[in-house]
């Protein structure tokens, strides 16, 4: 989308561009050219990664070099799936008359720089797309190649994208002068310690994931970025100062992953209308819930579906009032995920719970009564967790024919439970089952042990 690839012009019938991708992308998958893993409990998005098919991988290197897009990579084999040959002094960049559009750099071994060092003396100034891939996982740290770098060369980028590599020690310089047509930002998987202010700058960035591996300062700017799309803060980040990070101005904004109440405005989100998944961390505060559950109840309209996936924190409800606002989260009709950490004692009946839900998370809920018997009657319902004493009761059961589309089950640290029954046919699709820490369960039931592909089964004793 960030290349140009896909247009507005292309999409119809309120298709946004994010959908039409999608369809190419499972066109090609009917085709066998592409494997695609898809998200476990899928919303806006229906696919979480993709690859190239094996018997298509030579192909596409030939074909990417025809169309001006290099590989290029240090060792022998990476984990992408994509099978590369070690660069030799033969085998250069493309020449001058045939300039390179899109480089993608697998970084290796820290003291095998050949390539970075000839990468750092080619002409790019017609490079629309860069990646710098560490194939490894971050055991293996593999620093950001710094000297191959002056920004200023990359005037025509619209892409860029760093994966897996450590700014720990370095970092990014705080005055770096970015590409000024740039779309499309990503971080994801490195380690940076500070986001430079300079982000600020980049006013036509549409794309951007900061989605890093450790907690970041992220300094107040992402205001200034009008035209972003697609927001994916970090899991854990902090503002240089007390301040909150503003992001009212960010209207076009469609998905934003990681929205987190602590070091946010709740307020920001009434000014994102044009919002369609929205991943959000509240933290134990009853007036940011009660916000949050009312942003969702203005959505409507065909043009602006809201998926929000909601974690709440810390959010015991020993009092009516804050059960109260519980109780409305579970009945708000888009509601698609929630993670909800406390004490809650009683779950609503199933018919005041959405059905929407396809994941819910419990953890120190202590509910007194079997949570089975109200949950199995949600009708998309894919994954259930229940942890920390979720449930405080000695037994539960699944009737026949109950949650017919779960795929995921898990327990953990129910320490009083002592008795499970599965009827037949309960549970149909489950795949995965992963029963830990509950000491008083001797056994699984048989009607699971004989069907579920993946099953945990640990008990400290």
């Amino acid at each position: 989308m960030a290349e140009g690839m896909i247009s507005l012009n292309d999409c119809q019938n309120n298709v946004t561009m994010m959908d039409l991708a999608e369809r190419y992308l499972s066109e090609l998958v009917g085709k066998q050219m592409v494997e695609v893993e898809e998200e476990e409990t899928p919303s806006l998005k229906k696919y979480k990664s993709c690859w190239v098919q094996e018997h298509m991988q030579d192909y596409c290197l030939m074909k990417g070099e025809e169309y001006f897009f290099k590989v290029l990579h240090l060792g022998k084999q990476d984990n992408f799936g994509l099978r590369t040959q070690r660069r030799t002094d033969s085998d250069s960049f493309p020449s001058a008359s045939i300039p390179a559009r899109g480089i993608s750099l697998h970084i290796g071994k820290q003291d095998d720089r050949s390539s970075v060092d000839q990468f750092r003396n080619e002409k790019v100034n017609h490079l629309r797309s860069l990646l710098l891939l560490n194939p490894q996982d971050l055991q293996m740290k593999l620093e950001w190649p710094r000297r191959m770098f002056n920004l200023k060369k990359y005037r025509m980028l619209r892409v860029l994208k760093f994966e897996r590599l450590d700014f720990q020690k370095r970092g990014l310089p705080r005055g770096m002068i970015w590409p000024i047509y740039l779309k499309y930002l990503s971080f994801k998987g490195s380690l940076l310690e500070v986001l430079p202010s300079s982000i600020g700058n980049l006013s036509i960035l549409e794309i951007l994931d900061l989605r890093v591996s450790n907690r970041i300062i992220i300094p107040n700017v992402l205001w200034k970025l009008g035209k972003l799309v697609y927001l994916y803060l970090p899991l854990e980040f902090q503002m240089p100062s007390n301040d909150k990070l503003y992001l009212g101005s960010l209207k076009d904004l469609e998905i934003l992953e990681n929205f987190d109440t602590g070091v946010c405005n709740v307020s920001d989100l009434f000014e994102m209308m044009s919002l369609r998944h929205l991943s959000t961390t509240v933290e134990g505060i009853l007036g940011d819930l009660e916000q949050i559950i009312h942003r969702m109840d203005k959505t409507s309209g065909d043009t602006s579906v809201l998926y929000p996936s909601i974690k709440v924190k810390n959010f015991d409800c020993y009092t009516e009032e804050r059960h109260s606002v519980f109780r409305k989260l579970l009945n708000c009709p888009i509601l698609h995920t929630m993670h909800m950490e406390g004490h809650l004692g009683q779950l609503s009946p199933y018919y005041r719970i959405t059905r929407s839900l396809t994941e819910m998370v419990l953890i120190g809920s202590q509910l007194e009564e079997d949570p089975m018997t109200t949950l199995d009657q949600l009708p998309k319902l894919l994954v259930l967790v229940l942890q920390d004493n979720a449930f405080a009761g000695k037994k539960m059961i699944c009737v026949k024919s109950s949650f017919k589309q779960l795929k995921r089950l898990e327990f953990s640290t129910l320490t009083f439970l002592e008795t499970w029954e599965v009827e037949e046919k309960s549970m149909p699709k489950l795949s995965i089952l992963a029963v830990k820490n509950c000491r008083k369960l001797i056994s699984l039931p048989d009607e699971l042990r004989k069907r579920v592909p993946s099953i945990t089964f640990e008990n400290d004793n």
